[in-house]
C-alpha cells in the first residue's frame, strides 16, 4: 500500500513509524490516542495532527439513529479472531475515492441529524413550563 491520503494512527510506536511510508507527500497522519510516537512529518513531507475527541451527545445520538434506521453502510471485508488480529493489516486496500465519498455522505448526514437534535433541544429549553 502506498500514496495514501490519510492514516489514522491509534496504536503509536512502531506502527506509527511504519505508517509514514504509506502516506503520499502532503498526506496527513491523524493520531487518535497513539502513544508514544516521534513526529517525523517534516522528514516525510506530511502533516501530523493530534485529534482531540470531545464527547458530543447530539452527534452520538445521530449515529445511533442512523444505525437504528439501517442507514450506516459498514463494509466488513473479513472477520478474524482476536488471536489473528495482526492479519487484519494484510488485507487488500480500500478504494480511497469510495471511502472518501462514503465519509462525506456520512458526515453530511451526521451534521444534518446533529443540527436537528440541537434545534430540538433548544426548543425544549425555550418552551414555557406547562
Amino acid at each position: 500500500m502506498r500514496d495514501v491520503d490519510v492514516v489514522f494512527d491509534v496504536i503509536g510506536g512502531d506502527v506509527h513509524a511504519r505508517s509514514y511510508k504509506v502516506l503520499k507527500r502532503g498526506g496527513v497522519m491523524a493520531c487518535l490516542a497513539a502513544a508514544p510516537f516521534q513526529d517525523q512529518g517534516a522528514a516525510h513531507g506530511v502533516e501530523v495532527r493530534m485529534a482531540r475527541v470531545m464527547p458530543d451527545p447530539a452527534a452520538l445520538s445521530a449515529v445511533v439513529a442512523l444505525a437504528g434506521a439501517g442507514r450506516l453502510n459498514v463494509c466488513v471485508d473479513h472477520v478474524l479472531r482476536l488471536a489473528d488480529f495482526a492479519k487484519a493489516f494484510d488485507g487488500p486496500p480500500s478504494d480511497p475515492k469510495a471511502v472518501a465519498d462514503q465519509n462525506k455522505r456520512l458526515q453530511e448526514e451526521l451534521e444534518k441529524r446533529g443540527e436537528e437534535a440541537r434545534k430540538k433541544l433548544e426548543g425544549q429549553q425555550t418552551a414555557p413550563p406547562r
